[in-house]
């Protein structure tokens, strides 16, 4: 397969020019592909907050918080540790938001954002938390589809009957690679529908944050998978880049909430719940 489409819908004939730089509006796939995923998520959220009695205000009031925190943390993160010698030659993308976004931080930036909503309003962040992950797994499939579209986030060069082609992305001769992209987007399919499975089986039965510790051992460990098929995402000029020689960094970044997650499922008891409601009522 060839894939070669044109990661732009549409752009604007005219270039805006301002204060730090210039700028052509356009609309991406990606773009519109992430909105969906913000938009499916709000809407998977909104549906078991009223099916577990919680105030959908509280939904709708934490929107904001969240999305502002998924991406900045997801830039901030991307430009630390895939692009640090950006902040010494390149200050400028500190503000350059779109370009380059992190998953890991994403997720941090969110739960950040969660929790400065929860402390304001002093309510129970895993109470909150536990019905936006279940939708949130269709977020990450959005995404993925995202960077398929953009030709990026390649996976490995292998001869596969369903290998891919990115020529927009390739220097010549194109190698055939693990559509690495759509192997993530299909997890984030199959962890929507255990999560879901899950959420619907054992609410009541689970202490608040169960389902929250739940999707992050899930989905940061097949996250680890399948970067065992992703190519390197790291320039070999950075200072970082002989990590790469042992894991990818993507896997660097998924071990330590892997081992957190399930320390909190198992190894500490649950006490999350409590821990937690004490933090947001002080």
């Amino acid at each position: 397969m060839i894939w070669d489409i044109d990661p732009v819908l549409w752009r604007s004939p005219v270039e805006l020019n301002l204060l730090l730089f210039s700028w052509q509006p356009e609309i991406r796939y990606y773009g519109i592909l992430f909105a969906s995923g913000i938009f499916l998520a709000y809407f998977v959220a909104s549906r078991l907050y009223r099916q577990v009695g919680i105030p959908q205000i509280h939904l709708d009031g934490m929107l904001l918080y969240v999305i502002v925190g998924l991406v900045l943390g997801a830039h901030f993160v991307h430009l630390i540790f895939y692009e640090p010698e950006s902040l010494i030659r390149h200050p400028i993308r500190i503000f350059q938001i779109g370009m380059g976004l992190a998953s890991h931080g994403g997720g941090i930036g969110a739960v950040i954002g969660l929790l400065l909503y929860c402390k304001k309003h002093k309510t129970n962040f895993y109470e909150l938390a536990d019905p936006v992950v279940v939708g949130a797994t269709l977020t990450t499939t959005c995404i993925r589809l995202g960077n398929f579209f953009n030709s990026e986030i390649l996976g490995k060069p292998a001869d596969i009957p369903w290998g891919v082609y990115f020529p927009l992305a390739d220097p010549a001769p194109v190698p055939m690679r693990h559509p690495s992209q759509l192997y993530e987007a299909t997890m984030g399919l199959v962890l929507f529908g255990i999560m879901m499975f899950l959420f619907k089986r054992n609410f009541g039965k689970k202490p608040a944050g169960y389902f929250f510790y739940m999707f992050l051992l899930l989905y940061f460990s097949g996250r680890f998978l399948v970067e065992f098929f992703k190519d390197t995402q790291i320039d070999v000029t950075s200072s970082l880049y002989f990590m790469e020689r042992i894991m990818n960094m993507g896997q660097w970044l998924s071990i330590p909430i892997i081992l957190f997650a399930a320390w909190q499922l198992w190894g500490a008891r649950r006490p999350f719940a409590k821990d937690i409601e004490r933090q947001t009522s002080r």
